[in-house]
């Protein structure tokens, strides 16, 4: 992946060098470095298009994940540090609110060009066992379609909306449960209903939070 996109970025206007970073998790950083005095601004336009070129030869994985290009300086500004007396906030949980709360508003921020979290926001972790996934006659990608398919927001509607019959008042609106919340929920889902009726409920797995940290 990061190949194809550094194939791409050769030849930017000003660039000097660039750097490649894998990590086990599946992700990749490309770090370009511009000539100084450079126009930031049309530089990233330039990544910008030259990415697109290389999207078509990305991997589905990569591009339904997407790929993301900031502008910024290499070195840090500042470090923020969230700490709580509270034994409820452990770090997961500080971790999970500078993401939705403290990460935003410092992106916000007028020169800042990147803000990058070192810790963990509040996920669901699956743990697959294969030799009860080959018991069941199942597959990994049997388990994944399961989860996408009821672990989604969806819109129920309303009840009595426009165009609605001479007289009708009142309207409703339908709010079902979309997206489930804790373990118990993802142990419950349906992996499989056979035509005889039944069914494999039964996870072949385990799911968890993640570890703090």
């Amino acid at each position: 992946m990061l190949a194809v996109i550094e194939r791409e970025m050769n030849g930017s206007p000003g660039l000097i060098y660039m750097e490649s970073v894998a990590q086990a998790n599946g992700t990749g950083t490309i770090t370009l470095s511009f000539q100084p005095g450079t126009n930031a601004d049309l530089a990233q336009v330039d990544v910008q298009n030259r990415l697109g070129r290389a999207a078509p030869r990305l991997p589905s994985a990569v591009t339904q994940q997407g790929v993301r290009v900031d502008k910024s300086r290499t070195n840090f500004l500042l470090f923020t540090i969230l700490s709580s007396k509270d034994p409820a906030w452990d770090p997961v949980a500080l971790g999970d609110y500078a993401s939705r709360n403290v990460l935003p508003e410092l992106q916000r921020v007028p020169g800042v060009g990147q803000a990058q979290l070192f810790g963990t926001e509040r996920a669901m972790r699956v743990w697959i066992d294969p030799a009860k996934l080959k018991g069941y006659g199942l597959s990994s990608a049997d388990v994944t379609n399961a989860i996408r398919a009821q672990n989604a927001q969806v819109s129920a509607g309303e009840i009595g909306s426009l165009p609605n019959v001479a007289g009708q008042g009142i309207a409703a609106t339908v709010v079902v449960k979309g997206q489930l919340s804790n373990v118990d929920e993802f142990g419950r889902m349906l992996l499989r209903a056979n035509a005889d009726g039944s069914s494999v409920r039964r996870w072949v797995g385990s799911c968890m939070p993640p570890a703090p940290g």
